[in-house]
């Protein structure tokens, strides 16, 4: 796997990634915003599959959206943590998801990966 030497924000919806070979790839919001890492999010990815029966099954009841998905999948901000990952505020204040160096690499590959299919 390649060494990431720089990772920008080129828009609200999108990372671009560099690695030491110069190549550089895009990361788009939607994806980052679905596989983040931290505890909550993969709690409710995990448990997402599990509910998805039992809901068609209740009452339908009134839903209060607090943050629309233009505002969920807004990258606001990123920074550096350590040496290895980053952290990104969204625009619906989600901030706990640290984003590790090698996670982003995977995931550059695994999109590199499903391109060339």
């Amino acid at each position: 796997m390649e060494t990431i030497i720089a990772i920008k924000r080129v828009s609200y919806s999108a990372l671009e990634v560099t690695f030491i070979n110069k190549q550089s790839f895009i990361l788009p919001a939607k994806l980052l915003r679905t596989v983040c890492p931290c505890a909550e999010c993969r709690e409710k990815q995990s448990s997402q599959d599990e509910t998805a029966e039992s809901e068609q099954t209740k009452r339908r009841t009134l839903k209060i959206i607090k943050h629309t998905d233009q505002e969920r999948l807004r990258i606001e901000k990123i920074w550096q943590v350590g040496n290895y990952a980053i952290g990104v505020l969204w625009g619906d204040g989600h901030k706990t998801g640290i984003y590790k160096f090698e996670f982003l690499a995977k995931l550059v590959a695994d999109l590199s990966s499903e391109t060339n299919k």
